[in-house]
């Protein structure tokens, strides 16, 4: 992830605030986002905070968002990311 000004190599990662839960979900693709903006309409768009890129990038290192079985989704109570694709730690 990088932070601070877009490159040509880099796309915006979304912020949004949950107004009832108050935890934080991030959104790389436009789908994503639109996605989240259509189903919650508690979350308010804190903009791009970062950039992150959407493919290998020299020796950059992958981040993962992790999923919570128990709400079948990403946004539930572990809104947390590893730079492992599995976790089994929650």
């Amino acid at each position: 992830m990088i932070a601070g000004a877009a490159t040509t190599s880099a796309a915006p990662v979304f912020r949004f605030y949950n107004t009832k839960t108050q935890m934080r979900v991030y959104a790389i693709s436009a789908e994503d986002r639109n996605q989240l903006l259509a189903r919650y309409a508690q979350l308010v768009v804190e903009g791009p905070v970062l950039y992150a890129f959407t493919q290998a990038q020299g020796d950059a290192q992958p981040v993962f968002r992790l999923f919570d079985t128990a709400t079948g989704t990403h946004r539930g109570r572990c809104p947390f990311w590893t730079q492992q694709p599995v976790f089994h730690g929650l």
